[in-house]
């Protein structure tokens, strides 16, 4: 019996990870905000739900949300196309300011081979409608994760 062998990078990954640095030292250079590195962080109240945000504005309630596309094409969707960002990271976007108790995300888009304009930044602020949605879901995934956790413990099971 073989095994699967399932790429845990891409070029595209390799890439935005490479960038990440650059783009937020562009973006405080660009701003005059500093920026902090959080790491993976819990909800206040819910142990179950965290996210891992790309910092955290010093001195600030905000947070930055960092895209370093492979293809040019796509940095230019993200300065051209709000809707597009929306569509694409909506729900990270909102579900991390939930997380992370924030006022506002800095959507920064950074491709340092585009000369004319190699960072775009747009700033997304809180939407209490938006994060009441997430909200209302993680706690429902939540349920059902719970109900499948203990049917397995506890399965009525009949023959």
């Amino acid at each position: 019996m073989g095994s699967y062998d399932f790429p845990s990078h891409s070029k595209a990954c390799d890439w935005g990870v490479e960038h990440e640095a650059e783009a937020i030292s562009v973006y405080e250079e660009n701003t005059g905000y500093v920026t902090d590195e959080t790491g993976f962080v819990l909800h206040s109240e819910y142990d179950f739900a965290g996210c891992s945000v790309d910092g955290t504005i010093v001195d600030e309630n905000g947070i930055i949300e960092v895209k370093n596309p492979y293809n040019p094409a796509n940095y230019i969707r993200y300065a051209t196309d709000e809707a597009y960002i929306l569509k694409e990271h909506g729900s990270q976007i909102y579900g991390n300011m939930w997380v992370m108790d924030a006022q506002f995300c800095d959507f920064i888009a950074y491709d340092r081979r585009n000369e004319r304009k190699p960072i775009f930044i747009k700033r997304f602020h809180r939407d209490e409608e938006k994060i009441a949605k997430i909200q209302e879901r993680v706690l429902l995934a939540e349920q059902v994760a719970q109900a499948m956790y203990n049917e397995i413990l506890n399965p009525n099971v009949e023959f």
